[in-house]
């Protein structure tokens, strides 16, 4: 199957882009070219395809005005823009790619091996996002851009980010209240004020828009398939960190591990969020995906001392591999979502 193979070949590219160097950034660029060109282009694959046609014809004959008034308006301004130069539907697809991947690159590049994080984004992020889910793949990819402002200290172009993603998902907004908590000391003070920051996103999240989110991903259901698993994914993720990692990361990784000492707690924190509501926990969760990728990216290196090395180093291609073979095999929603992949660079208009 083609999913596979995509997976398989980007994670065989791995080792080769470990070395460093011109030849691990030639394979990264093109790597997320190819992948911008399987996502951004396809044609009837995913399973909000329909909505976003739906809405692709709703502003047709919108104004700008009237898209400002709305929800998430970025979203709706991409949509006024496209007809304004009389591009078909599937440009916004290609539209959302873009801005995933260009979040992607400059978020990925800081990795001492890039290839291995746009690898392992594959069946989770990538397959679902900006394959799938365009508005909140828009808003992910803005949200890796205020991750590399976290980390370099930059408050204002952290919440930027934060907002610009908002417009094209509201749920991007949970994270505006890490903003206080950048380059200072961690007080129960500003940790308290960053929970109080958050609190009217939250209060989005849960009433109203956990409905229009669960409508829009679920076919108008209130659980989100297959939401179990990737939050029970997280949250190992985050066990990972504390347990096995947590003390070679501070020795090896001292600038970030503030920041992903944090991350880790949110991934745990939410497992019992999708308790009261996979939809919810789903959406927060994916968000937190971007850190899961760095660490597992980053395990060969950080056990490399250690006799079960190899084991480490392959481990997470081997458990998102079966992972996403069981997903392929076990779920009606990706046979009815994903298959079969068709492209307009294959001659479909």
């Amino acid at each position: 199957m083609i999913y596979v193979a995509f997976f398989v070949a980007l994670s065989a590219l791995v080792p080769l882009g470990s070395a460093g160097g011109r030849q691990n950034t030639i394979l990264f660029v093109l790597a997320l070219a190819a992948l911008f060109l399987f996502v951004g282009f396809r044609w009837q694959v995913g399973c909000d395809w329909t909505g976003y046609l739906n809405i692709f014809e709703i502003t047709r004959l919108a104004s700008v005005e009237e898209v400002l008034a709305g929800r998430e308006a970025g979203f709706g301004l991409l949509n006024v823009l496209l007809h304004s130069f009389e591009l078909d539907y599937f440009w916004v697809n290609a539209a959302g790619a873009l801005f995933f991947f260009v979040g992607l690159y400059f978020f990925a590049r800081r990795e001492q091996n890039p290839l291995a994080v746009v690898a392992l984004a594959f069946p989770i992020l990538i397959v679902n996002m900006p394959m799938s889910g365009v508005r909140q793949g828009i808003a992910i990819g803005f949200f890796m851009l205020a991750i590399n402002a976290y980390r370099d200290g930059n408050r204002w172009l952290y919440a930027a980010a934060i907002l610009a993603g908002s417009t094209f998902h509201q749920s991007a907004l949970i994270f505006l209240g890490l903003t206080p908590l950048i380059a200072v000391r961690k007080t129960v003070a500003t940790i308290a004020f960053a929970l109080i920051l958050s609190l009217p996103a939250m209060y989005l999240i849960f009433t109203g828009a956990a409905g229009f989110y669960a409508e829009r991903y679920v076919g108008g259901g209130d659980e989100a398939a297959g939401a179990p698993f990737r939050t029970a994914l997280l949250g190992l993720t985050g066990l990972l960190f504390f347990v096995v990692l947590r003390k070679r990361w501070l020795r090896d990784h001292p600038d970030d591990y503030e920041l992903y000492s944090l991350a880790s707690v949110m991934m745990l924190a939410v497992l019992p969020i999708a308790l009261v509501s996979s939809v919810v926990g789903d959406r927060i969760g994916y968000y937190l995906i971007p850190f899961q990728l760095v660490i597992f990216a980053r395990i060969p290196k950080l056990m490399k001392y250690d006799a079960a090395a190899p084991v480490y180093a392959v481990l997470p291609y081997v458990g998102l591999l079966v992972f996403f073979l069981a997903w392929i095999n076990l779920s009606p929603l990706f046979e009815r979502c994903y298959l079969p992949y068709d492209s307009v660079l294959f001659g479909v208009e």
